[in-house]
C-alpha cells in the first residue's frame, strides 16, 4: 500500500509548496480562475492585493466561500499537523474579514472540517451541521 506522506506547514519550503499548489487550483477553478488570471504576484500586504483585484472585478461572498473550500481542500490533500490546523482557523477569519470589507458580506459557512479559533484559544469544529 502506497501511503502519501502528509507534512505540517513548518518551514518556508512547505509553505511555498502549499501556496503554489493552492493557486494552481485557483487558476483552474471556474469561478476564481477568471478573477485571478493575469494578476501579478504580490509582496507584503495580501489584503491590498485582494483590494486591487476587487477593484478590477468585484468579489462576492460566493468567491470567498469557494476560496475557503479550495484552501481547505488543498491543505487536506497533502498537509496535516498543528500548523495546518492554525492555518485553517486563520484563513476562515481572513475570509470573513476580507469578505465583509470587500464584498459587504462574509462567507456564510466555513468549509466542513474547518476549525475556527474562538476567544481564549478554544476551538470549535465545524464538521457537524
Amino acid at each position: 500500500m502506497d501511503v502519501k506522506r502528509r507534512i505540517d506547514l513548518d518551514d518556508a519550503r512547505g509553505v511555498d509548496a502549499f501556496v503554489r499548489q493552492f493557486y494552481a487550483q485557483v487558476s483552474r477553478d471556474d469561478l476564481l480562475g477568471p478573477v485571478f488570471i493575469g494578476t501579478a504576484g504580490y509582496a507584503g500586504d495580501p489584503f491590498a492585493a485582494r483590494r486591487r483585484i476587487h477593484d478590477r472585478q468585484p468579489f462576492t461572498s460566493v468567491h470567498f466561500e469557494r476560496w475557503l473550500t479550495l484552501f481547505h481542500g488543498t491543505l487536506d490533500c497533502d498537509w496535516s499537523g498543528t500548523n495546518v490546523d492554525r492555518t485553517k482557523a486563520l484563513v476562515v477569519d481572513v475570509a470573513r474579514i476580507d469578505g465583509q470589507q470587500l464584498a459587504g458580506a462574509a462567507p456564510t459557512d466555513p468549509p466542513r472540517g474547518a476549525v475556527h479559533v474562538l476567544d481564549g484559544g478554544d476551538h470549535a469544529d465545524n464538521t457537524a451541521h
